[in-house]
């Protein structure tokens, strides 16, 4: 009931803007009162399951009465199951109606797939809870698997209710400075871990831009012979721009000899 009431305030957060009064405003708030009033009856029905209580468990007790209890779970589960898939499809509606492109609704809709896997582990709670109503000869085995689902699910409420604060947690952890002292570590550590693989690399005559040596009519260009290309175009580019102003030099000296 907690977990619930939890994600429906945080939808109204996200995907209602302040002082708006729309249809998922209202869709969550009565969502919330559903659930607190079902969990609140359900949870008496189960504490009072039978009277007096001790009866429940130890069947010598002569009389007072008794629920029949794995219908009321059945009945609860079928309630569970439908309240998942309304919190699961409300967000939905809202995305898919937004004014963005088909791929980033896609994406959106994606950060609520773990309600969907709440809604699956609901559904085979009850399949084991409608196997229990048709045979109850191993009670413990199925309770077992109905328990086991039931808290898969409960696990996928909380991840759910907790992942919209996973980024305010992150930007918050990277602006400690232990965190900023480590992502220096850890940046400084690949950077000398490239550097070495480059190093290894050059030594085993890796071509430049990564292309196929053997490939046709493409030459293969060593790291080494590529440096020495680029040094010798270098002193080709200087000697040659030496050897210009030498001439530019030669006649303007020549016109000044004439006029002295």
């Amino acid at each position: 009931m907690v977990i619930k009431a939890n994600i429906l305030l945080q939808y109204i957060r996200i995907f209602v803007p302040q002082g708006l009064r729309n249809f998922t405003l209202w869709t969550a708030y009565a969502l919330i009162m559903l659930n607190v009033l079902f969990y609140t009856i359900f949870v008496f029905l189960n504490i009072f399951a039978c009277q007096p209580r001790r009866k429940f468990w130890d069947q010598t007790v002569e009389g007072g009465h008794c629920l029949d209890w794995p219908v009321v779970l059945a009945v609860g589960n079928v309630v569970t199951l439908i309240s998942d898939i309304m919190i699961w499809l409300l967000p939905q509606r809202v995305i898919f109606s937004l004014q963005l492109d088909t791929s980033r609704k896609i994406g959106l809709s994606l950060l609520f797939t773990i309600g969907i896997f709440a809604c699956l582990c609901s559904g085979i709670r009850l399949h084991y809870q409608i196997v229990l109503l048709k045979d109850m000869y191993d009670i413990t085995f199925i309770v077992s698997k109905i328990c086991f689902w039931g808290t898969c699910q409960l696990t996928a409420g909380f991840l759910v209710a907790c992942l919209p604060t996973v980024p305010l947690l992150s930007n918050h952890i990277k602006k400690q400075s232990w965190a900023l002292r480590v992502g220096s570590t850890v940046r400084s550590l690949l950077h000398i871990s490239r550097s070495e693989a480059s190093y290894n690399n050059s030594n085993e005559h890796t071509t430049i831009g990564g292309g196929n040596p053997r490939k046709k009519g493409v030459k293969a260009v060593t790291d080494i012979e590529f440096e020495e290309l680029v040094n010798k175009s270098d002193n080709q580019s200087r000697t040659s721009m030496a050897s210009i102003t030498q001439s530019q030099l030669r006649p303007s000296t020549s016109r000044a000899a004439d006029a002295v």
